[in-house]
């Protein structure tokens, strides 16, 4: 059963690439799905591609995020990710991710939904962007993909062009926001 909707950049093949190259030699299989989220099985439920999000909400308030991002209206960009971090999970799991460096394109995106459908936990003051590449509660095994990862990480540029709202999880897609241009 979905809880929530979820607001994400839809990454191109090219952008896709860049991240798979990077992970190719990380153990798999890799995992997305943060713990406590209420399912039972987390791999079969990691159906997301790689992004980033720009917002989520309960379930409830869908069809309210579907009007919000129907007006939505921003240019293609492109957003930085600068470094491979790690941060505390739920359940005393670590997520080992790359940091996305927040730019004036993804503040006034945030803030335009902050502003119509709150959220704030996705508060543009507060919120860093990152792009999830693993969730475990196996602590030596995030340190060590954080040490792969870093070993060939520079930073690098992709390309947003649009966003998908998705019921998670398992992720359905219910609605794609693409850039005016």
């Amino acid at each position: 059963m979905n809880e929530r909707v979820t607001c994400i950049a839809l990454f191109n093949d090219e952008s896709i690439e860049k991240i798979n190259k990077l992970v190719e030699k990380l153990e798999k299989p890799l995992c997305k799905v943060p713990y406590g989220k209420k399912v039972d099985d987390r791999l079969k439920c990691d159906s997301l591609p790689y992004h980033f999000t720009l917002c989520a909400w309960p379930i409830e308030k869908e069809k309210e995020v579907i009007e919000t991002l129907k007006e939505m209206k921003f240019p293609p960009f492109k957003i930085l990710v600068e470094k491979v971090s790690i941060k505390e999970g739920n359940e005393d799991s670590l997520e080992v991710r790359f940091a996305v460096t927040k730019n004036e394109e993804l503040y006034k995106l945030q803030d335009y939904l902050f502003e119509r459908v709150q959220n704030s936990y996705y508060n543009p003051d507060t919120f860093h962007f990152h792009i999830t590449i693993h969730c475990d509660k196996d602590h030596s095994k995030i340190l060590k993909m954080q040490d792969q990862l870093a070993k060939e990480f520079h930073p690098f540029e992709l390309e947003i062009t649009k966003f998908g709202l998705f019921e998670i999880y398992p992720a359905n897609k219910v609605l794609e926001v693409n850039s005016t241009k």
